[in-house]
């Protein structure tokens, strides 16, 4: 470098020893990063940026989060099934409709429950309930109980003094008798 004074501009990595041979061999020459490292510091600050943006992110998710009341109950909707679910679902559907209203037809005909049962393939109570109601019962989608159903009042009350310590609530319930493990 000391050879061609006529270098005007040096591009060199970040460290010391590529910086003072450049000062030394070049001195009139400006010094600047090669573009490995300009793009490596890019990639360091946007990442910094980034993790105190996402920090600031949780941190307001966390507040709003401790601000809501923690919710006893379960919104009722269905789930989403699948399309075969739903066709097996409307299948089985149609098939109780066509037992209903063949239960309904030979009642019309005098038949007794036990026959009509016994003709239809369903139980007496089954019988009894539909002629009863007087219409097609539909089915209810049945609401799935979990081991928090029986303790979920007392995690609400727990979560809106205060504590929101999840390993903390995971030991109350274990002491109250919770069987289930923390995971």
């Amino acid at each position: 470098m000391k050879a061609h004074p006529e270098i005007k501009l040096v591009s060199r990595d970040r460290g010391g020893d590529s910086a003072s041979a450049a000062a030394s061999g070049a001195p009139q020459a400006i010094q600047c990063a090669d573009r490995f490292h300009v793009l490596k510091n890019l990639g360091e600050a946007l990442e910094g940026v980034l993790a105190r943006h996402l920090a600031a992110h949780r941190t307001s998710q966390t507040e709003k989060l401790s601000a809501r009341p923690l919710e006893t109950t379960q919104p009722r909707q269905s789930p989403k099934l699948s399309p075969q679910a739903t066709q097996q679902m409307q299948a089985k559907r149609e098939e109780r409709l066509a037992q209903y209203q063949h239960v309904v037809a030979l009642q019309k005909l005098g038949f007794s429950q036990t026959a009509e049962a016994s003709q239809v393939g369903i139980g007496h109570a089954t019988v009894s309930r539909w002629l009863e109601s007087g219409a097609f019962p539909q089915q209810q989608p049945r609401r799935r109980k979990t081991s928090l159903d029986s303790p979920l009042k007392e995690l609400a009350a727990r979560w809106e003094a205060g504590c929101h310590n999840i390993a903390q609530l995971h030991r109350e319930l274990v002491a109250g008798g919770y069987t289930h493990s923390y995971h």
